[in-house]
């Protein structure tokens, strides 16, 4: 069976599945791999069109009805993640008027901007140091978590023969740069947000949607004064001449007491079945082993992503988001995940959703 897995064309997303794409791990289905940017995988999801994908977190929260979570391949921040950077310090009292650019209305980082301004200019949120703490609404709507069962999933009748076992890498580069260039863009001020909505008495942010690799020239050509970076930008932005304003990684573990910053994860289509889905699971987490295991070659492989970074800040970039964490996200990356989901919902931003994990 072709197994059409989406994920993005940076460095860490390619040493994860460098074991798959190469034949190092086994398996009798064909993996086509699909390159776009995050804002694009998300919005596929959303329609269910890939067997398997990279999300955000954010965006697993629409989706979990047609897709299940993966424990292992998730990406969290340990205390660093998105940021706010600006070419000069920016007062926090004035960034609340300040337009920013966002990556994509479906990412975790734009989800986190929301909760960071909740929480800094509205009073606060309902934190606690779990979710059975959280109160009113948020506990009723929060998400309920339990194992994948063949009674939770809808088979889509026959399975398909073997495949020819095969991968097909796509393009390092081509396809991300011209799905970047569609991402639709909003002029500053236009402030749209989420079909659910936002709860009253929330302060929103003022933003426009920037393609992730175009917010900071967009910051240092003067089209918008901040910009919220994700990927390799959290370790380049200083030597464009920016600054820090706020960074989602420190304000995520300081008022939660050290859990990781959920950012994204690896799902599956349900509809797969329940052999096949937990046979797209074993070959992932193999081949996340595999790169950890051979990193060196891993590394080689994802360089060809890199963005034009070398070797040294590739291997940093990889680091931090292909670790132990990344084999399995443990229990408190799941507990991080439904507190940040279960304030995302306080604030209307997330639907109650019930996921299913595969281990």
């Amino acid at each position: 069976m072709k197994i059409k897995l989406g994920h993005s064309p940076d460095s860490d997303d390619a040493f994860m599945f460098w074991g798959l794409a190469t034949g190092v791990v086994q398996t009798n289905d064909d993996y086509e791999h699909i390159l776009r940017d995050i804002q694009t995988l998300n919005e596929w999801a959303m329609e269910g069109r890939l067997e398997s994908s990279a999300v955000s977190v954010h965006a697993f929260s629409k989706i979990a009805d047609r897709y299940a979570l993966l424990r292992h391949g998730g990406s969290f921040g340990e205390g660093y993640g998105p940021m706010i950077v600006a070419e000069q310090p920016i007062p926090l009292d004035e960034l609340k008027d300040t337009v920013i650019a966002v990556p994509g209305e479906l990412t975790s980082a734009f989800l986190q901007l929301h909760l960071w301004f909740a929480d800094h200019y509205t009073g606060g949120l309902p934190w606690s140091d779990g979710l059975e703490k959280v109160s009113g609404e948020a506990v009723a709507r929060a998400l309920d978590l339990h194992p994948l069962t063949p009674s939770s999933i809808s088979p889509r009748g026959k399975n398909g023969g073997g495949g020819t076992g095969r991968t097909s890498p796509a393009a390092p580069s081509s396809d991300g740069r011209q799905v970047d260039q569609a991402t639709t863009r909003r002029q500053p001020g236009d402030n749209q947000t989420t079909a659910e909505g936002q709860a009253a008495g929330f302060l929103k942010p003022k933003f426009t949607v920037v393609p992730f690799d175009e917010i900071i020239p967009a910051i240092k050509s003067g089209k918008v004064k901040a910009g919220l970076i994700i990927h390799e930008s959290q370790l380049t932005y200083e030597r464009e001449g920016l600054v820090e304003i706020v960074n989602m990684g420190k304000w995520w573990q300081e008022r939660t007491g050290g859990l990781p910053l959920p950012l994204g994860v690896n799902v599956v289509r349900k509809d797969l079945g329940t052999e096949r889905c937990a046979d797209v699971s074993r070959c992932m987490r193999e081949s996340i082993a595999a790169g950890l295991d051979n990193r060196e070659k891993a590394l080689d492989y994802a360089l060809q992503f890199a963005r034009d970074m070398d070797r040294e800040t590739s291997d940093e970039f990889v680091g931090m988001y292909v670790n132990d964490r990344t084999r399995d996200m443990g229990e408190d990356g799941i507990k991080a995940i439904r507190l940040m989901l279960g304030l995302g919902s306080a604030i209307g931003m997330v639907p109650a959703t019930a996921i299913d994990v595969i281990d």
